[in-house]
């Protein structure tokens, strides 16, 4: 896997790239780095050439330390893609990621082939589990506790019990941020909502989902699909919100069919 910077909308971008073909461009979700899809990229390698890339606030990605909202990082994926040399790519966006992969389909809507929202939402303050906020508003302040029983959250009912490897997993993607990193972060995501936009998204979309999510309920992501012109769903069972650390080969089975699919 290949890291760079690219510089894109006034950002000097880190991403890692790996493979050949289609460009398909993962997104991140709000407390992680690119580094979250290290284990998934790999297993698409042999058909797209899969980048992962730092948001601002994250990881190796600089920018000026300002306000911003969700619609000023859907530009940055649009700069993105463009600077890596492409017109349109595919992508992938997880959670915080997902809003990211809406605002940029529906401000440029020529620059998405495909889309696939996995363990989505619309608006953070009414479709994110309220207790997940507290835990994750007590862990940003040093809360170890609050960390230990967020984590838990990010992945199905008592997985964590069978695979305490999962917690490992979860702790090393993670990006480190300062408070006022977090901050201008949670500010974005609170101001945006895409409920009464869901109908203006052109392409053709996946919306993804565990049957186990406990940070955002399967609901939303189904109203989602549904609210979306063109929009498949997809539940997989037993998985929770971070399914793409659960069970990566799975999640790449079901993104391979949806875009290699006529």
């Amino acid at each position: 896997m290949t890291a760079r910077h690219v510089e894109a909308n006034g950002v000097r971008i880190a991403l890692d790239s790996v493979g050949r073909g289609p460009l398909l461009i993962l997104i991140h979700g709000g407390e992680a780095g690119r580094g979250m899809y290290a284990n998934l990229a790999p297993l698409l390698a042999d058909a797209f050439m899969v980048a992962s890339y730092d948001q601002r606030d994250t990881g190796d990605t600089l920018a000026n330390p300002t306000r911003y909202m969700m619609e000023d990082l859907g530009a940055d994926l649009a700069a993105l893609i463009q600077a890596l040399g492409h017109s349109r790519a595919h992508v992938f966006g997880t959670s915080f990621g997902s809003l990211i992969a809406q605002e940029a389909a529906l401000a440029f809507p020529n620059a998405i082939d495909r889309l696939i929202l996995s363990a989505p939402l619309r608006e953070p303050r009414n479709d994110l589990n309220p207790a997940a906020i507290s835990l994750a508003a007590a862990a940003a302040q040093g809360d170890a506790s609050a960390a230990s029983r967020f984590a838990a959250l990010m992945f199905a009912p008592g997985a964590t019990v069978a695979r305490p490897d999962l917690l490992d997993t979860l702790s090393a993607i993670n990006a480190p941020r300062t408070l006022e990193q977090s901050a201008r972060r949670r500010e974005a995501a609170r101001a945006c909502s895409t409920t009464t936009r869901l109908q203006r998204i052109a392409a053709p979309t996946l919306v993804m989902c565990g049957g186990g999510d406990q940070i955002i309920s399967p609901d939303v992501a189904y109203a989602i699909a549904r609210a979306a012109p063109n929009a498949d769903f997809t539940m997989l069972a037993g998985l929770g919100h971070a399914l793409t650390l659960e069970a990566p080969r799975r999640v790449a089975a079901a993104i391979r069919t949806f875009l290699q699919s006529k």
